[in-house]
């Protein structure tokens, strides 16, 4: 088995990991921005 086959499925399993964590980021701030909205 080659490591650059390992290598490239390391990168796209860290880009996904940042890919979440971007979108697990967007939904906290819109549910914080909607719960704000609905007490302010």
């Amino acid at each position: 088995m080659s490591s650059d086959g390992y290598d490239d499925r390391y990168k796209a399993t860290t880009k996904q990991r940042i890919i979440a964590g971007v979108l697990v980021t967007v939904l906290m701030l819109a549910v914080v921005a909607a719960v704000m909205r609905m007490f302010i």
